[in-house]
């Protein structure tokens, strides 16, 4: 038989089994603490990379950084005035267009109202070959401060009182105007006056049956629509001399000045040099 251990004493027993159990409670708080540590770690790893910024979140900070951008230059005033006109784009046409130097374009529409047939008329046996009528303009002119010259195109059908199908009037002439360098009626409305003289030919449908050198003499206004558009009315006196000629009724017409007064609404484009 084996040999009987020996017995403790209760007093070593109870010390032996204190010992134990903090040792388990130590390790066992040990291994806690681990666990604790180790779980933010197995998390991070498990939830993978931080999602990107979506597009609206970023759309707000886009907008303020372009904001910040846009007030960062220097803002450019086209309109200011820089001394010499170099970089003005309005030198010459504000306030007024009767400073600065460039080209106007004009369309009018004219009316031509019969003063006084003269000698063509008088003297014949048939009524007059030619009445009042309207048509088309078309000119061009160089302008220079307050005066401008150019040349004009025009164009009236006109009544002959059946003795022509259709009665053509063209005239080419050369036009002097004086502008005003203010405004004397109100802001943006200036008076001017022109003078001009050419050539005119008359006859039907285009035919020239007679012809003879004309002039004009007028006064009207410009009415600015914008930097470089502006609405013309201008009233003139134009005599009009025709050589001797047969018209188509076969009435024989003396030489002589056929008087009108002309009235034109038109519109001119301004181009600066």
């Amino acid at each position: 038989m084996p040999p009987k251990r020996a017995r403790r004493p209760a007093p070593q027993r109870a010390t032996a089994i204190l010992a134990a159990v903090t040792c388990a409670g130590l390790s066992l708080g040990a291994r806690a603490g681990s666990a604790t540590a180790e779980a933010p770690s197995t998390t991070a790893r498990s939830s993978g990379p931080a999602p990107s910024a979506t597009p609206a979140d970023a759309a707000p900070d886009s907008a303020s950084s372009a904001a910040a951008s846009a007030s960062a230059v220097p803002r450019v005033d086209l309109w200011a005035d820089t001394g010499n006109g170099s970089h003005n784009p309005r030198a010459g046409l504000d306030p007024y267009p009767s400073v600065g130097r460039y080209v106007t374009y004009s369309i009018g529409f004219p009316v031509e109202a019969l003063l006084d047939p003269g000698p063509p008329c008088s003297h014949a046996v048939e009524r007059c070959m030619i009445g009042g009528g309207g048509g088309i303009a078309l000119g061009a002119a160089y302008r220079d401060g307050g005066t401008s010259l150019g040349a004009v195109y025009e164009v009236t059908f006109h009544d002959s009182h059946s003795i022509y199908q259709r009665g053509v009037l063209e005239q080419i002439r050369g036009e002097w105007a004086l502008h005003s360098r203010t405004s004397l009626i109100v802001e943006g409305v200036q008076p001017f006056l022109s003078a001009g003289a050419g050539f005119a030919v008359y006859g039907d449908n285009w035919a020239i049956a007679t012809y003879g050198p004309t002039g004009s003499l007028g006064a009207g206004i410009e009415i600015e629509l914008g930097v470089k558009l502006t609405a013309t009315a201008a009233l003139a006196y134009r005599p009009i001399y025709f050589k001797r000629f047969s018209d188509a009724s076969g009435q024989e017409r003396t030489a002589g000045f056929v008087h009108f007064l002309g009235l034109n609404f038109g519109l001119q484009l301004r181009e600066p040099l």
